[in-house]
């Protein structure tokens, strides 16, 4: 276009700049929107799923209009949204449109003011300007009708890379351990935990050594980081301070892959696929055809053959067609099909009632036989069964000994002690 007519050629170039300019200006507010409205719309539709399921909760609480307020304000917030993602749409690319036909009269306006002013600009230079703004509009105004779908992606990518981030499987250090087999020996030495911006430590001076097949009941209030030290022992954290060692290794060094095969949890919310009860106990298995013969140990195999389609019944979504104690059984089925060597017990019989608790002990005594066991429980029948307790109060360690000694030296929290222990040595 310069070498044809270096007026005309800087005069479309100037025009094709403030196109651009004012679309970017135009088409930003876009790539806030459609971030804000996916998020908007992943909590409308949480908050509907809660809604559906709490709907008994919610109407004996008499808390349905401010439900319904909620919903209402999460719509609107949605509505707004949808608004400024839908500006990209009403605006950006119409105003491409018109910019492609004033492109077109600013070429012939100015062209053939240098055509008839002798401007060093021929008829044929005039039809190439005009092929020069027709080529350049074309992609432009593509461009501006591919803009909401990019703008959609970006949002979206956004929220799949989050996700990802958060589910990240760190990659194993080149140095990593991977044990044969574990004995279950563990020694833990200055251990502190801090959460990211959190004001305080979670845990903080922890300092205890227990022998393989020990059974240790870890007890503390609430926020005493009790959970936290499970889910250091399970490797989901590795920036703490001090140490783990299993059997004398630093557990930092072992293979997290192969470190969870010896390692089972059993957790207060039992989550469970909307599969088979056989996949569901079976859930990363190395020997899944043993099913029955682990529910058998976990006393529920007459449980689950009284189904409608026995094993291969499906509970339904997060098991809702189940009981709470029918889900905690199942994931006690997995812990003796994973056989593994060190069992993290979180509230094993919070969804039992006491009979139900009573004829689970006897499975419970079965599974942590012999293996190193921590138990966390509110209920004194199974506190019975650990034969040491790691006391927590603020994520501080406030004693380590025997049920007898910790009853004995500890008065302010008996409350959380079985009465049993009182009994113990006397």
């Amino acid at each position: 276009m310069f070498l044809i007519n270096p007026l005309m050629g800087a005069i479309v170039t100037a025009f094709l700049f403030v196109v651009v300019v004012i679309s970017i200006k135009m088409g930003s507010r876009g790539w806030h929107d459609q971030g804000q409205l996916l998020d908007n719309s992943a909590e409308v539709l949480a908050t509907m799923q809660e809604n559906l399921a709490g709907l008994r909760t919610f109407t004996a609480f008499g808390a349905g209009e401010n439900e319904r307020a909620r919903i209402k304000t999460l719509h609107e917030k949605e509505r707004r949204d949808q608004e400024g993602a839908g500006h990209v749409r009403a605006v950006v690319t119409p105003f491409f449109g018109f910019s492609e036909y004033a492109g077109i009269v600013l070429v012939l306006v100015s062209g053939g003011w240098c055509v008839l002013h002798g401007q060093g600009l021929t008829a044929g230079g005039f039809v190439a300007f005009l092929a020069y703004m027709e080529m350049a509009a074309d992609p432009m105004l593509r461009g501006a009708q591919m803009l909401p779908k990019l703008q959609q992606a970006r949002a979206a990518g956004r929220r799949v890379a989050d996700l990802l981030h958060a589910l990240e499987i760190k990659p194993e250090p080149p140095d990593a351990i991977t044990l044969k087999s574990v004995a279950g020996k563990l020694n833990v030495r200055e251990l502190a935990f801090t959460y990211p911006r959190a004001a305080a430590p979670a845990l903080q001076g922890l300092d205890f050594s227990i022998e393989a097949g020990d059974c240790v009941a870890v007890i503390g209030r609430n926020g005493a980081g009790k959970s936290t030290l499970l889910d250091l022992l399970l490797k989901l954290q590795d920036d703490y301070a001090g140490r783990i060692e299993i059997d004398g290794v630093d557990l930092r060094r072992l293979s997290p892959a192969a470190w969870r095969q010896f390692i089972g949890l059993l957790p207060q919310e039992v989550h469970l696929l909307n599969r088979s009860i056989r996949e569901n106990i079976a859930l990363g298995a190395a020997n899944p055809q043993a099913v029955s013969e682990a529910a058998g140990k976990a006393g529920i195999d007459a449980m689950i053959q009284k189904l409608p389609h026995g094993y291969d019944t499906t509970p339904g979504e997060r098991g809702v067609l189940l009981s709470g104690g029918q889900r905690q059984s199942i994931a006690l089925a997995r812990l003796f099909l994973r056989d593994a060597r060190i069992i993290l017990l979180d509230e094993p019989t919070s969804a039992l009632d006491m009979q139900n608790e009573q004829e689970q002990l006897p499975a419970l005594r079965r599974l942590c036989a012999g293996r190193t066991t921590f138990l966390i429980s509110h209920r004194p029948a199974v506190l019975n069964m650990a034969g040491k307790v790691l006391l927590l109060a603020g994520g501080k360690q406030l004693g380590f000994d025997t049920p007898q000694k910790i009853w004995h030296n500890h008065p302010d929290h008996r409350d959380l002690f079985p009465p049993a222990w009182g009994a113990l040595g006397t």
